[in-house]
C-alpha cells in the first residue's frame, strides 16, 4: 500500500467562502511559519515511511 498524505492549502476555501489568511494579520508569525515549513526537505521522511502501512 502506498503512503498518501492529506494535502496542506492555506488558501484552502471553506464551506462558506471564508479565507483561512483572512483571520490573520498581514505580518502575523504563521506566514512566515508557512513559508519555512514549505521549504523544508522533507524526501529522507517520505522515503523512510514510503512503504509503511500503518499511517
Amino acid at each position: 500500500m502506498s503512503k498518501n498524505f492529506r494535502p496542506y492549502d492555506p488558501d484552502q476555501m471553506f464551506l462558506m467562502a471564508i479565507l483561512m489568511r483572512d483571520w490573520l494579520s498581514a505580518d502575523h508569525l504563521a506566514y512566515f511559519l508557512s513559508d519555512v515549513v514549505d521549504e523544508i526537505d522533507i524526501s529522507k521522511i517520505v522515503k523512510r515511511y514510503k512503504d509503511e502501512d500503518r499511517g
